[in-house]
This record gives C-alpha cells, structure tokens and sequence, in this order.
C-alpha cells in the first residue's frame, strides 16, 4: 500500500512538471512585463479562459493569448520606445491589419475623454468585423492603452455573439491605479 501511494505521488508530481514546462512554451515571461510596467490584469472569472499557442502573424507578435470557446483575448505590448512616433498610428495600422473592409462592414471608434485623472496618458476603443482571414469569430473588439515612458497596451478581443459581450473585459488588462500618473 505504502509503495502504491509513493508512486502515485511520484506520478503526480512529474505530471505536475511537465504540465508546468508545457505552459513556458505557450506565454513570454507575461509577468515580468506586468510588473515591470505596472500593469494589472483582470480575467473574468465567470468565463474558462485557457492559455493558449503564442500567435503571430507578419505584422503582430502578441505576448499573450487566452480563448475559451465563444471569447479570445490577444494582446500586444509595444514597450517604449514604440516603433511608431505616435501611439494612435500604431491603433491605427493594427485596427487596419485585422478589421474587415467590406462594403457593409463599418468601423466604430470611440476615445474616452474624462476629467477625473487616468493611470494612462491616452486611450480608445474600436468594434468591428474581423477579417475572415485572421479570425472565424465575427465579432470584433480593440482597445488600446498607452502611458509614456511605459508602454502601448493593445488588446484584440474576438467573439460571435454580441448579446454576451460584457464592458468589464475592457479591465482584462490596463494600467494600475495606484500607479504614479
């Protein structure tokens, strides 16, 4: 019995490690970046978001990707310096890269403005159709955040159904309050 037990956790605890190693493939060292840039993350707990294979495509290397079957977070991190000079032209050709320009399809933009004070320096929101080529979902949701001297947060939200959209996922990641701003 005593043998039987000893195996057993012998057998969990590799399954453990293999299970932990096969997660280091999947993300960049994600919490690093969030500490570094002083950023909080927010998963909706109601949701079974898994992580998932690290995408990228000829213009877009996310440092994170998180899906369960009707909703996919992708996130990019441009840490300043950024590449472009402005942080909206860079919203700008990535919203270009993944929305559809179909002759129906359309383009929402919106950019909170507020009076009481932002942990970020600048920020807006777009909802659209993606592209059929980068994603099967038909609903589409980007959101970008900037801080100087930090970084250029950009978050592609996908999903089909629009009645289950939730504006609480735009706090899935965003700077922190508590930070000095």
């Amino acid at each position: 019995m005593r043998c039987f037990v000893l195996v057993l956790l012998l057998a969990t605890s590799s399954s453990t490690k293999l299970s932990a190693q096969h997660g280091i493939a999947y993300t960049v060292a994600f919490d690093e970046l969030i500490d570094r840039l002083d950023l909080e993350m927010n998963l909706p707990v109601e949701r079974w978001l898994k992580l998932q294979p690290i995408l990228g495509d000829e213009y877009l290397d996310y440092q994170l990707v998180v899906r369960d079957d009707s909703l996919e977070f992708r996130v990019l991190v441009l840490e300043d310096p950024i590449q472009a000079i402005y942080p909206h032209i860079e919203f700008q050709r990535t919203l270009t890269h993944v929305a559809s320009n179909g002759v129906m399809d359309s383009i929402h933009i919106e950019q909170h403005i507020t009076s009481r004070p932002q942990p970020y320096d600048w920020s807006v929101r777009a909802a659209f159709r993606p592209k059929e080529d980068f994603s099967t979902m038909s609903q589409a949701r980007l959101w970008a955040q900037y801080k100087e001297n930090k970084a250029l947060v950009l978050i592609i939200a996908l999903y089909d159904n629009p009645a289950h959209w939730d504006d609480r996922y735009f706090d899935f990641l965003k700077f922190a309050e508590h930070g000095k701003y």
